[in-house]
């Protein structure tokens, strides 16, 4: 396992931790916590089997596919992007936590930039990968 993976794990474990103390210790049935611990782990869980899944593929700077294949397993077998879908979904568990419109506006950017970065990244892996890829976006969702 690379370092960066270990840093991954801990972070997600040390979110869940949060997320699992904070939904026992404001737990109210009928309150925006615990939707917020749904949205929270629903969002962790997408981001970490999307990590999981790309292995070595994985990279955070904006760049051509470095893969030769097209990556199909896990998550992906189902859902292109989860990474984003995690983030996203985590995102907006804590602006509903926190309630601040700042960070409602931050998240709203966030997924614009999200959105904008799939769009150019699904236009790379076309290029690269070109009918697989178009038989992939049909077969798998969103």
């Amino acid at each position: 396992m690379t370092k960066a993976y270990e840093i991954d794990y801990f972070v997600l474990l040390t979110a869940l931790l949060i997320a699992i103390w904070a939904a026992y210790y404001f737990y109210d049935p009928g309150s925006r916590y615990f939707i917020t611990l749904i949205l929270s782990v629903a969002g962790l869980t997408l981001w970490l089997l999307g990590k999981f899944a790309l292995g070595g593929n994985w990279s955070s700077a904006f760049t051509k596919p470095r893969s030769l294949v097209l990556v199909r397993r896990g998550i992906y077998a189902k859902l292109r992007h989860p990474i984003y879908y995690g983030v996203t979904l985590y995102l907006i568990s804590l602006a509903l936590y926190v309630g601040n419109l700042y960070l409602w506006i931050a998240v709203g950017l966030h997924t614009l930039y999200l959105i904008f970065r799939r769009s150019q990244e699904e236009k790379l892996l076309k290029e690269k990968f070109g009918e697989d890829y178009t038989e992939y976006k049909r077969a798998s969702w969103i």
